[in-house]
């Protein structure tokens, strides 16, 4: 499983073992909440970091601020 960042689009993908791509977070709208994965919203991410509870850190660019996607 690899996730991925959207930037035009304003969310955060997974591409599981079958090659399949799963929106994650983000609805493609552009929005400033730290969340979880369903309700989150960012701008522009640019880049990201999974932390080791599985949370993930965005950098989102826009923002000018790191969003928070916790994972359910």
């Amino acid at each position: 499983m690899s996730l991925f960042w959207q930037y035009l689009h304003n969310r955060i993908a997974i591409i599981i073992p079958n090659g399949n791509v799963i929106h994650f977070a983000g609805n493609g709208a552009s929005g400033d909440t730290d969340e979880q994965a369903d309700k989150a919203q960012c701008s522009t991410p640019r880049g990201m970091v999974t932390l080791p509870d599985r949370d993930i850190l965005v950098c989102d660019y826009s923002n000018d601020k790191v969003t928070k996607i916790v994972r359910e």
